[in-house]
């Protein structure tokens, strides 16, 4: 059970964001004035959407945020990224493409995606082991074609 803030804790929080308060309001309006306050404006998102890329690989739209590695992920189908997520993060082949089979494709695809880009995040792999993995990949495809 989490505990409320009390009117002094939210005079405080806004306060540190800049926002004047009077003695005038009530608890409840302080909440709403921080809710308000601390909530991505449609100015925020929209800046936010102008970091995605939207390209056609192989006839299909992709859209990522284009960073390292969703460069580095941009050619591979979703299967092959579940595929690779799978390899860089030594698991059986077929883990990520079984944990998310009651997914569509694009979902497949950015699920496991995420799943590589924690796996830099947290250290356990660097973006030269996303590269090889990719390469590996690739490969594999290529010699099944």
């Amino acid at each position: 059970m989490s505990k409320q803030p009390t009117k002094a804790q939210l005079i405080d929080k806004l306060a540190a964001l800049g926002i004047e308060t009077t003695s005038k309001e009530t608890k409840a309006d302080l909440e709403r004035m921080l809710a308000k306050a601390t909530q991505p404006t449609m100015a925020a998102l929209r800046e936010a959407r102008k970091r995605y890329r939207a390209e056609r690989v192989d006839g299909k739209l992709r859209i990522d945020n284009g960073d390292p590695i969703a460069d580095l992920l941009r050619p591979l189908t979703p299967m092959q990224v579940a595929l690779a997520a799978d390899k860089l993060l030594d698991e059986p082949d077929g883990t990520h493409a079984e944990k998310y089979a009651h997914l569509n494709p694009g979902q497949i695809r950015m699920n496991s995606g995420n799943r590589i880009r924690g796996a830099v995040k947290r250290g356990a792999a660097t973006i030269d082991d996303v590269a090889t993995v990719v390469e590996a990949v690739l490969s594999i495809a290529a010699d099944a074609a």
